[in-house]
């Protein structure tokens, strides 16, 4: 396996962390488009595709964060996906795949458009 690189975070902009974010959420948009939440619950590659996506956005806001703070403000929900990241990582065996698959369907359109539209200069 390659070696991390060391130092790398530092280096990224604050719109870089958030591209990282819009890019993970529109992957599990695009991939769970069309299916029902018993195709989701019963494909378990799609599941752990997307649980990481989630994961990737959290580490993502988490980065943005420390170098915006006041990115709280323009982005919904910032507080319940880093929480959803602690359960994710610590505790995945308390995963309710029906409050994932909600929160894609109700959450994360918005979430992916309101990333988009800060990334292109809009003030909401």
């Amino acid at each position: 396996m390659p070696e991390p690189v060391q130092g790398k975070r530092s280096r990224r902009t604050c719109d870089e962390y958030l591209t990282d974010a819009l890019d993970a959420a529109t992957e599990i948009l695009d991939w769970t488009r069309g299916h029902s939440f018993d195709v989701y619950r019963d494909h378990k590659m799609m599941r752990r595709a997307v649980e990481k996506n989630l994961d990737i956005i959290a580490e993502a806001l988490k980065a943005a964060e420390l170098q915006d703070h006041r990115l709280v403000e323009s982005i919904p929900n910032i507080d319940k996906i880093k929480r959803y990241h602690i359960i994710m990582s610590h505790l995945y065996f308390t995963v309710d795949d029906q409050l994932v698959w909600d929160a894609i369907q109700t959450s994360l359109p918005e979430f992916a458009r309101r990333l988009r539209r800060r990334l292109s200069g809009w003030k909401d």
